[in-house]
């Protein structure tokens, strides 16, 4: 892949980091501003991953078929501007929705870069290149609530009036419409040379272009996992992201109403969180050189484990732990139920047990998003939270369970 559609991309993956942590932390304040409820909160945020999920397979498969992927992605990112401006607009409550919903329908575009990447990246390096895209993701947390501390906007122009709760609808729309002007010079193909051969085909050396240089070996045909496989990967990275998605909805929902905390230390402690991810990321980086994906994994599965645990100590605590100095409790719980690395390295594991042509299978990572923000805005008492962390500990021990059994499968996969 050309060097500098690579660190596009990256840059499109920093993005999309930005807008799920631009909008998290000030969701519930702008909804509640507009007069409503929190169950509406959880159909704003469950807007986006509907769209995703409804379309991310489908624009994967017409990419296959028809190609044109330069259009695919230019037209995406200008719609992402458009739906970021109609969620800014807080005339009714249904702007921000519909602005959610239209940001995710055209959020499909994201597995047509993953499977470019996939196309044209060495086997041998995908583990360390999706980890790279998790780590931009890490890094676009950073930078979202590093920056919407400082969004204080309380202006109006021509009657629009632009605050705290909608200025991060604004300023992602301007940023999108500077990716989408960036997008128009891509070229029509983002590599040169396919890397559909095994590790040992490639050269190490790259062309004129900074194109990786491909070996082909025609008497080796790629093989493919089996089906519960495939499926046990897809339940992990659905599962990762529900666990995921369940803290970025929690903590600010907890912080305001249950510990009473003031929306400048909501926003800190997705800072703080991001922080903790970084330095994650670089851990992780690092380890995917000398330790293959699998063992990363149950690294990251006894973090969920961790994350799990507070937010049960939390409901049993319900009554009892209140006030600021409780909603301490959260800043663990945020740092370690937030990172999405069980995604990235599901996502390099899934690229290696799969056809390339399949990546539309990634789409299913939108369906943790969406049933962890339906569930979780129907949640907001003691017993029913005991009830929702015991289901999470139930599912999380069937992935346990399920990943030991198709352990041998995983550790065959090539890397």
């Amino acid at each position: 892949m050309k060097t500098w559609v690579f660190c596009a991309i990256c840059i499109r993956f920093f993005i999309d980091g930005s807008e799920e942590f631009f909008i998290a932390p000030s969701a519930w304040y702008y909804v509640k501003s507009l007069g409503e409820s929190m169950t509406f909160l959880g159909l704003v945020l469950s807007a986006y991953p509907v769209g995703a999920l409804l379309t991310g397979s489908l624009v994967g498969k017409l990419a296959d078929r028809f190609g044109h992927i330069k259009l695919i992605i230019v037209t995406s990112l200008f719609l992402k501007v458009v739906a970021n401006f109609i969620y800014a607009i807080p005339a009714s409550p249904y702007f921000p929705l519909a602005g959610r919903l239209l940001s995710g329908l055209v959020d499909g575009s994201a597995g047509v870069y993953l499977g470019q990447m996939i196309l044209y990246t060495p086997t041998r390096y995908i583990a360390q290149v999706c980890i790279i895209y998790d780590g931009m993701f890490t890094l676009g947390s950073l930078f979202g609530p590093t920056v919407s501390v400082f969004l204080t906007f309380n202006i109006n122009i021509l009657g629009w009036k632009i605050d705290a709760g909608n200025s991060p609808g604004v300023v992602l729309a301007l940023i999108w419409f500077v990716l989408f002007l960036n997008g128009l010079c891509f070229p029509q193909k983002l590599g040169r040379k396919k890397a559909t051969v095994e590790d040992s085909d490639y050269s190490d050396g790259c062309d004129d272009n900074g194109d990786v240089e491909a070996k082909p070996d025609l008497g080796e045909l790629p093989t493919y996992g089996s089906r519960s496989t495939v499926l046990l990967l897809l339940y992990l990275i659905v599962l990762a992201l529900f666990f995921s998605t369940t803290v970025t909805f929690y903590v600010p929902v907890l912080a305001q109403e249950h510990f009473h905390l003031q929306f400048v230390h909501v926003k800190l402690l997705f800072l703080v969180s991001s922080l903790f991810s970084l330095v994650l990321f670089m851990l992780f980086y690092i380890a995917a050189q000398y330790c293959s994906e699998t063992r990363l994994l149950i690294g990251t599965m006894l973090m969920q484990v961790i994350s799990i645990s507070l937010l049960t100590y939390f409901a049993f605590g319900w009554d009892s732990i209140t006030g600021v100095y409780g909603g301490y409790i959260l800043v663990p719980y945020i740092c370690f139920g937030i990172p999405y690395y069980s995604f990235s390295l599901c996502a390099s594991l899934l690229s290696k047990v799969t056809d390339p042509k399949d990546i539309g299978l990634f789409a299913a990572s939108h369906l943790g998003f969406l049933l962890s923000r339906i569930i979780s805005s129907f949640i907001f008492n003691k017993t029913h939270l005991l009830w929702f962390c015991l289901a999470l500990f139930f599912s999380w021990i069937l992935g346990v369970v399920w990943f030991a059994l198709e352990y041998p499968n995983l550790r065959r996969a090539k890397t």
